[in-house]
């Protein structure tokens, strides 16, 4: 079904602003998304219009219900659109070069007026080319008067251009019938005419007027070199680039729309970083351009939304020319190669820890150096230490990614589809803070939040645009971040059970702040015991610790005097299950 209107029969004072007024007096819940009003090259206007709306029910309604109403005085006349191309649409308008009257309906009166006006114009004399421009004019004039101006010279035709609403120009143009008579009219150089000087001068060029043949339609067009540079370029690259989109248009909508017919590489619709609001264009790409080609034909000036889509051929995008080039490094062409293989899902492992990140986190976490965590000269294996620090940041960053209504779920679902504005940050260099990330994925886009477990080693990041993710996960990944490169993933569909809700602690705490500061002196003798409290508290606990660590210490000392096990007679067993116990094992 069709999602716009042809209003017919408007005032010829009508704007866009008056019709869509209209349309709202009578459909005040309607969606317009499109107002067109058709003016002739001449800037007539022809006194109809097409709407477009966002559904065809809004469509349908607004058709039933504007059909035979009045603007002002005139009753306008409302139909649904036919699609562009429809021949079973024949042309009404006196402005159309289509609408042609049937040979059938000629008959012998019009032909012997045909025949007679052939004739006459058989008769008329051929164009000299003497032509002469006059210049200056003011006021009335008009072929008398210009005749009156060069009596009694003889003159051939005399033409005065006009605008668009009918008013002189200020220059006419006067063809002679011989180099004498033109002659003779240069002498009339600089008279006056209306009591304002007029000028003369020669221009052969003007007295033939070229009648521009007329541009056939777009989709003419488009059907008369459909086997052109167009066609060539989709079968190709199989890119489109689709504009004259409706500003609510989504990725998902438009998927919907191309996915008929093929599987899609990559939908982009940008957005206003402003805004937020859609730009009105798109690009898609196919998995092959066959199919490209396909939808390119089909869909090219069909309506969406009550906008005709406008396609053309898509151009690849112009990225980093050093991995092409023959003389740039080794590392150059090898970042550019995993620029452009970022996408792919078959290089992504969202368990990824970089064995540096680990070292580092468990000498923070056990207040040691990093040194002692790689020392290879001590008894237990390295290998082993770094499998269980690694095996407890998985715990804990298990445990914080529940707590923070993370799905883990969907982690487990390899081949399942990929979220567009959710990324796995990965190889971060332990100590880093969620503010420094939030502040590096916010030059690309607006981030909505940024998720980082206690160890910092991996991090999620969601943005609120899908295209303002797309651009800061090809932007930023692979790129260095505190000297180490930043590994990036889509998340999976789902990967949040519940979307971020705005946090009440500040308003909360200066709510607190300011009952304080309204209370007297009793709740300063409270607040005062409270903290004596606290005190107390921290000390008991701080001895506890102290007393912790003593114990562990003897407990290593001990485990030091036991005898050393032989060669090849230690196994290292990994990928245990969290509950497993030294009983089980």
């Amino acid at each position: 079904m069709s999602t716009r209107i042809f209003v017919k029969n408007l005032p010829k004072d009508a704007t866009q602003d008056k019709l869509v007024a209209h349309i709202k007096k009578s459909c005040p819940t309607a969606d317009v998304t499109d107002c067109q009003l058709k003016y002739t090259r001449d800037g007539i206007f022809r006194r109809f219009a097409f709407v477009g709306f966002n559904s065809p029910a809004e469509a349908e309604q607004a058709q039933a219900k504007l059909n035979g109403t009045f603007m002002k005085t005139t009753k306008i006349l409302v139909d649904l659109a036919a699609d562009i191309g429809d021949a079973s649409v024949r042309a009404w308008s006196k402005y159309s070069p289509h609408n042609q009257p049937k040979a059938g309906k000629t008959n012998a009166g019009k032909s012997a007026q045909k025949a007679q006006d052939s004739t006459s114009e058989d008769a008329k004399p051929a164009r000299t080319g003497l032509v002469l421009k006059i210049k200056g004019l003011s006021g009335f004039y008009n072929e008398k008067s210009i005749r009156d101006f060069f009596k009694p010279i003889k003159l051939s035709s005399i033409r005065i251009p006009k605008t668009a609403q009918k008013k002189p120009m200020g220059v006419a143009f006067v063809e002679f019938p011989s180099i004498k008579e033109m002659e003779q009219g240069m002498g009339r150089n600089k008279n006056f005419i209306n009591g304002k000087k007029i000028f003369l001068k020669k221009s052969a060029d003007a007295a033939v007027t070229t009648v521009k043949p007329l541009e056939p339609a777009p989709w003419e067009l488009k059907s008369k070199s459909s086997s052109g540079q167009e066609v060539e370029s989709i079968a190709e690259s199989g890119r489109l680039f689709v504009r004259n989109l409706w500003f609510g248009t989504t990725e998902e909508e438009l998927t919907g729309v191309f996915e008929k017919f093929g599987p899609l590489a990559e939908v982009t619709l940008p957005v206003d970083p402003l805004t937020k609001k859609v730009k009105g264009f798109a690009h898609v790409v196919f998995v092959f351009p066959e199919h490209a080609l396909k939808a390119f034909t089909e869909l090219d000036y069909t309506s969406l939304h009550g906008r005709l889509l406008h396609i053309l051929p898509g151009r690849e995008t112009s990225g980093d020319d050093s991995g092409e080039n023959e003389k740039s490094s080794y590392k150059k062409k090898k970042a550019a190669e995993q620029k452009s293989n970022s996408g792919s899902a078959h290089n992504w492992n969202a368990l990824f820890l970089g064995a540096n990140a680990v070292a580092d986190a468990m000498a923070k976490k056990y207040n040691t150096d990093k040194s002692d965590i790689l020392d290879d000269e001590s008894k237990s294996s390295i290998g082993v230490r770094m499998a269980l620090g690694e095996t407890q940041i998985v715990s804990e960053t298990r445990q914080f990614l529940v707590s923070n209504g993370v799905a883990l779920d969907s982690f487990s679902q390899a081949a399942g589809q990929r979220s567009k504005s959710v990324i796995l940050v990965k190889n971060l260099s332990a100590g880093v803070e969620s503010d420094e990330l939030r502040d590096i994925f916010s030059k690309h886009g607006t981030v909505n939040r940024v998720l980082m477990p206690p160890s910092g080693i991996t991090a999620i990041v969601e943005y609120l645009e899908p295209s303002e993710a797309r651009k800061g996960f090809m932007k930023l990944n692979f790129s260095k971040f505190r000297s180490i490169p930043l590994y990036l993933e889509w998340a999976p569909m789902g990967v949040f059970v519940n979307p971020v809700q705005p946090s009440h602690t500040a308003s909360s705490s200066k709510e607190e702040e300011a009952g304080k500061g309204e209370g007297g002196g009793d709740d300063d003798d409270d607040a005062a015991k409270v903290e004596g409290k606290e005190e107390e508290e921290n000390k008991q606990q701080k001895e506890e610790k102290v007393e912790n660590k003593m114990e562990e210490n003897n407990n290593e000392e001990e485990e030091e005097s036991e005898e050393e096990p032989e060669d090849n007679t230690t196994i290292f067993v990994k990928n245990l299950n969290f509950d497993t116990t030294n009983e089980n094992l």
